[in-house]
């Protein structure tokens, strides 16, 4: 059984990731609202779901591509990770995928995607022994909230269906600059409820 030190140790060294995901949220974020506002090119094509969460994630990605190494701390950049440019992040055996959410407490569904569901199921932290060796996969969930962004980690410990409860065991918003050290936040391995608005598309619940 890994100790709280451990987990804590492990979550700390997230924070470089999650500041230059914030940085480049705010990059893209007036690019966006020039693209899709009134005048914008892409404002005719803004009424089809998504648009704005896939340009989104494309700005991110190459913002965080332009990193020098060791920027993110342990963490880098997963490049050529597949079609529409999902963000992946890995570090050692850790890895976290940047995703969109369009509301608080809300988690993507995994879909049906054998690949996406294997990466949505985890051990709990606490009772795996070598939790800072063994794999662990995280989302970084990303909400925009009028000017500002918000971003929330969470591990998950089996696949999300829509409107269903989502099983975590960490559930928990950053800071930008706030170590895990500082911060309280909820571990648990009871059953996130949760009730969203029906998916964007599907495209963008099995892409991000």
């Amino acid at each position: 059984m890994s100790t709280s030190l451990e987990i804590t140790h492990l979550l700390e060294s997230v924070q470089p990731a999650s500041d230059a995901v914030f940085d480049a949220l705010d990059v893209a974020a007036p690019a966006l609202d020039t693209a899709f506002g009134g005048e914008g090119p892409l404002a005719s094509i803004e009424r089809y779901s998504s648009t704005r969460t896939h340009v989104a994630r494309a700005l991110v990605h190459h913002e965080l591509e332009m990193l020098e190494d060791g920027s993110m701390g342990g963490w880098r950049l997963v490049k050529n990770s597949g079609p529409n440019c999902p963000v992946r992040l890995a570090n050692g055996p850790h890895s976290i995928r940047v995703l969109h959410t369009w509301a608080p407490e809300i988690v993507p569904p995994s879909g049906r995607n054998p690949t996406r569901v294997s990466y949505y199921s985890n051990s709990l932290l606490e009772t795996d022994p070598n939790v800072l060796f063994a794999a662990h996969n995280f989302l970084l969930l990303w909400e925009r909230q009028g000017e500002e962004f918000k971003l929330r980690l969470v591990h998950t410990l089996g696949s999300v269906r829509l409107n269903r409860n989502a099983p975590l065991d960490l559930n928990v918003y950053l800071e930008r600059g706030v170590s895990f050290a500082d911060m309280k936040f909820e571990q648990r391995d009871e059953e996130l409820e949760y009730f969203g608005q029906e998916a964007e598309e599907e495209d963008e619940v099995e892409n991000g």
